[in-house]
């Protein structure tokens, strides 16, 4: 139950700084594809720059999970074929939509429609990568 609340609140507070940000405004992430406007691509830049640093330091501090106090693993990963095809894939969703998966869910939490099937595209695009790299093997 603890575990819970804790993630409630850590996604909702998440959430808040999405909506606060204007990341979950599509003319905002026209504009940014456009390059007619900077303010997300600042922050995403600053998302980037806290993420390097907390991984950083979490790397020298050799920090445990808050929830399972499991030994975090942040090893590199390896380039493969199917990250480079995720991220590919990751792109042209996010251009053809205007959004990206953190930014769903919390359009559904500001009550935009569109945020229901952005997260419907999302499910579905996910099963069916999953065909797809299994009928691959």
């Amino acid at each position: 139950m603890r575990n819970n609340l804790i993630s409630l609140l850590l996604g909702s507070l998440f959430g808040f700084s999405l909506s606060f940000a204007g990341a979950t405004n599509f003319t905002l992430h026209a504009q940014l594809f456009l390059f007619e406007n900077s303010w997300l691509f600042i922050v995403i830049s600053t998302a980037v720059v806290v993420g390097a640093l907390g991984t950083y330091l979490l790397r020298q501090n050799k920090v445990r999970g808050m929830l399972t106090q499991a030994e975090i693993d942040l090893s590199p990963k390896s380039m493969t074929p199917n990250l480079i095809m995720g991220a590919i894939l990751f792109g042209i969703g996010w251009g053809m939509s205007a959004a990206c998966p953190g930014t769903a869910p919390t359009m559904i939490g500001e009550g935009k429609l569109e945020g229901l099937f952005l997260v419907l595209g999302i499910l579905l695009g996910t099963i069916a990568y999953g065909k797809i790299e299994q009928s691959l093997r």
